[in-house]
């Protein structure tokens, strides 16, 4: 079932997005400064807005964990289309005969004539190289925090917890007072011995 609503979702967003996006760029193009010598804002948010959307749509096919299937079957269906409208473009456009969409000519024939949907169509088929793709939605389990992860021994540290120094006086020879110093662990270098006047 997770094959098939790829599959479905692929069909209608691929096409799509390659349309789009090939809408998108006609008219961001013709609306640059670089076309007419001055920009015309409208054409150009209209532009990026399609390509916007394009992107959009291809990245919902990307990017979430459905079978990879729908997307890489599609994608060898662009790639077919794609050589077809690159070594034939006459043929393709005569056996498509929508010729003008809002002004766009040909724009169900462009993005495989152009290779649009050849760059479209790469990250498509690219979804079955992933191994997450085909485990589908099951989730990892969610380490505590400062547990040790799944599969690694527990966190038990070597050795006894750090113990204070326990210090007192002692009566030293000739009557006077010292500082007696009894270190749990070895002195620290070596420097200290336990009593020290």
């Amino acid at each position: 079932m997770r094959h098939l609503g790829s599959a479905a979702l692929a069909l209608v967003l691929a096409p799509l997005a390659c349309v789009l996006a090939d809408v998108g760029f006609f008219k961001a193009s013709r609306a640059s400064a670089l076309y007419t010598g001055k920009a015309q804002f409208g054409g150009l948010a209209l532009g990026v807005l399609l390509l916007l959307l394009a992107g959009a749509m291809i990245a919902a096919l990307i990017l979430p964990r459905f079978s990879p299937v729908g997307p890489a079957a599609l994608a060898v269906v662009l790639v077919a289309l794609s050589a077809w409208g690159m070594l034939a473009p006459e043929n393709m456009l005569k056996t498509v005969p929508i010729k003008s969409i809002a002004g766009v000519p040909s724009p169900l024939v462009a993005p495989f004539i152009d290779g649009l949907a050849l760059l479209l169509a790469v990250p498509l088929i690219a979804t079955v190289l992933f191994p997450v793709r085909w485990r589908g939605a099951a989730t990892a389990p969610v380490t505590p925090f400062g547990a040790a992860p799944t599969g690694y021994p527990p966190y038990s540290p070597s050795g006894s917890p750090y113990q204070p120094a326990h210090v007192g006086t002692v009566r030293l020879n000739g009557g006077q007072q010292g500082l007696s110093i009894d270190f749990a662990a070895p002195a620290p270098l070596g420097l200290l011995s336990g009593d020290v006047p």
